[in-house]
């Protein structure tokens, strides 16, 4: 979510619902993947290391299947990973959209 090294991004944000929605990427062959799809619950945790606050993000979690918005979500760095680009077939795009917020960090949108 951070603008300035995922400016590309920031428009994506700003058509989400919930202000605190995160896209996340995966092998679409992962244990990870194949969770998902069985069960869309889900959690992030965060930590801040230096102040030792953390916040949990619990929610749902799912595969994005649009391709023009995993085209657009595409970073080039990721062909190291996926060295077809954006339609290589192990690309996964994964939208998780919190329902609820806990933690110990403060923040403002």
């Amino acid at each position: 979510r951070n603008k300035n090294h995922f400016s590309h991004l920031d428009p994506l944000y700003k058509a989400e619902k919930n202000p605190f929605t995160v896209y996340l990427t995966t092998n679409a062959t992962s244990q990870k993947n194949r969770e998902i799809t069985a069960n869309e619950k889900a959690s992030l945790y965060f930590y801040e290391l230096a102040s030792f606050k953390t916040v949990i993000l619990k929610g749902r979690i799912e595969v994005v299947t649009d391709n023009n918005f995993k085209q657009k979500a595409w970073m080039d760095g990721w062909k190291d990973f996926y060295p077809e680009g954006p339609d290589s077939n192990a690309y996964s795009l994964l939208r998780f959209v919190p329902l609820s917020i806990n933690g110990d960090i403060e923040f403002s949108l």
